[in-house]
């Protein structure tokens, strides 16, 4: 914190977003400097302007009430990982545990006027014109003696002791752990003697962390480049590359249908052609002109001087039809074999974008899952249920993530996300967790979007899916028995359970929240339906947006 107090009695001058973090622009003694601030990691000073990028709401409430504002203080609320900035008007309080949130708090009422993320607790409320009240204070390990450390020690794992109760956060509880040579995992009372006097002298021990500023700027700085390498290089090439290959996809596939067509002709009027072709060739041999033959049969003598156009046909006069049709059947072929290398070519390019993304995801929070990235909840029976949002993350979800035991989800509608029930266990997955993941599958589907009430899903094994050369991005074969739900209704549902949003299947909804509200398919706009539910639910327009299929639906009346 000493390093940050330097920003005291100087003036907000503009705040931009950056990412996924937000940039204050500070004015003091005829100089400026930079305080950036990540929800869920911290904050640090920089000279460095960061270019901003798209605000939301939540940067554009900041932007209207703190701008001008003259800071008169930044400070750690006891040992808790929250921040508080004051000004003249404001209090700008940082969480920097769990999910993070930044709240503006009215100074003189202490009245909640924006938070990136509304929520609730037993104890406590983060909501518009509520109270702001701290979180209930942790313990604090600096003010414990030997046989404070003791009696906590045993009750669970020395880091879940050292980041949960003693409030030092996973990361560097782990941390702590190798300082002081103690299995992690341990529970012993007995290390209350190292452990008490290692707190003692933590300062000495990381002394490093004096440099905490630069370390958390250094690692914001790699995570902005490789996300704009990823970004402005390797996609647009990607892209362009996709972008020719679909052409020739297309071209590939044309062809092949073409041959196929003439050479299957030939033989449906194998009779007609032979005819004609008969008749084509005593007509030569009279001396006739090319004239006067086309004047004669229905045939087009083309350029090549070896072909004519017989019922729309190609046919080389001087070999046998059954020359020209295998000659048929054979570019058919290599055309086909030529949308195989594509297909192959195609996710090789998949692969390689997908490695790069994985460069570009390196410096998340440890936190972070792996399915983040796609739309996903935990059923009623507890059963992780993963869905894809585009051709692009069904591509990923499939290729990467399914794996045996689980259960895939789909429907015949072109553009439906494919759905994991993720069963690492391979337990029997219940009937509702069935029910509740086909729910979810059908109401992301292009249903929404044409306005389909009722909609059927199928289920498979991993087993039954199969990527093949010449499928786009995202597309998979299905053989084999399929498991169906019939008559889904097109629907999602959002609600608060404690704290925690949740949304999707409406079974599962109503089920474990206190409160909800059910979406259909309609033509009101996401700030629309917002503004009409925000008194029911704590749920930020941000988040609405992500939820709500296609940006458009409509309320149902529970």
């Amino acid at each position: 914190m000493k390093g940050l107090k330097k920003i005291q009695e100087s003036k907000i001058q503009k705040i931009k977003q950056v990412k996924d973090a937000y940039s204050f622009e500070l004015y003091k003694d005829k100089g400026k400097i930079y305080l950036i601030i990540i929800p869920d990691k911290g904050l640090f000073l920089a000279e460095k302007n960061y270019e901003g990028g798209p605000k939301d709401d939540f940067c554009n409430i900041l932007r209207k009430h703190l701008t001008n504002q003259i800071i008169e203080s930044i400070g750690q609320h006891s040992f808790d990982r929250v921040i508080e900035i004051t000004t003249s008007d404001y209090r700008l309080m940082i969480e920097i545990f769990g999910r993070g949130n930044i709240i503006l708090v009215n100074k003189p009422d202490k009245k909640i006027i924006r938070a990136i993320e509304m929520r609730s607790w037993a104890t406590r409320k983060i909501r518009s014109n509520q109270d702001y009240d701290y979180p209930p204070l942790s313990i604090n390990p600096f003010t414990l003696n030997v046989e404070d450390v003791r009696f906590y020690l045993g009750q669970k794992e020395l880091v879940k002791t050292l980041a949960k109760d003693f409030g030092f956060g996973s990361e560097f509880a782990e941390k702590i752990c190798e300082k002081i040579g103690l299995d992690k995992n341990s529970k012993e009372k007995k290390d209350a003697d190292r452990i008490h006097t290692f707190l003692k002298g933590i300062d000495k021990e990381f002394s490093d962390l004096e440099n905490i500023n630069q370390q958390i700027e250094e690692e914001f700085e790699k995570h902005l480049k490789e996300i704009d390498l990823f970004r402005s290089d390797v996609h647009d090439k990607i892209e362009a590359i996709k972008k020719l290959q679909e052409k020739k996809l297309e071209e590939f596939v044309r062809m092949e249908n073409t041959y196929r067509i003439y050479a299957e002709s030939i033989y449906d009027s194998y009779p007609i052609f032979d005819n004609k072709l008969t008749r084509l060739r005593e007509l030569q041999n009279q001396g006739l002109s090319k004239e006067e033959i086309e004047e004669r049969i229905e045939v087009k003598f083309l350029p090549d001087k070896t072909e004519v156009l017989i019922k729309g046909v190609p046919i080389n006069y001087k070999k046998s039809l059954e020359e020209n049709a295998n000659r048929y059947y054979n570019l058919a072929k290599k055309m086909k074999s030529k949308i195989e290398g594509l297909g192959k070519s195609s996710n090789k390019i998949e692969e390689k974008r997908m490695k790069e993304e994985k460069k570009a995801e390196k410096t998340e929070k440890k936190t972070s899952q792996w399915y983040d990235q796609f739309r996903w909840f935990y059923s009623s029976d507890g059963f992780l249920v993963v869905s894809g949002k585009d051709a692009k993350t069904n591509e990923r979800l499939i290729r990467k993530h399914m794996k045996e035991g689980d259960l895939v989800f789909h429907t015949d509608i072109t553009g439906s996300p494919f759905t994991l029930v993720k069963n690492p266990d391979k337990k029997e997955i219940p009937q509702s967790t069935i029910q509740e993941a086909a729910e979810f599958c059908g109401s992301y589907s292009k249903a929404w979007k044409i306005g389909i009430s009722l909609v059927d899903v199928y289920y498979i094994k991993p087993d039954q899916v199969k990527k093949e050369g010449g499928l786009p991005q995202g597309s998979f074969m299905i053989y084999g028995k399929r498991g169906w739900i019939r008559q889904i209704p097109v629907r999602i549902a959002v609600g608060n359970k404690g704290e925690e949003l949740v949304y999707g299947s409406f079974s599962l909804v109503k089920k474990v929240c206190d409160s909800w509200v059910e979406i259909s398919p309609g033509e009101s706009s996401v700030k629309e339906i917002h503004g009409k539910i925000k008194s029911k639910i704590s749920v930020s327009l941000d988040q609405l947006q992500r939820i709500i299929p296609y940006g458009k639906g409509e309320i149902n009346s529970n």
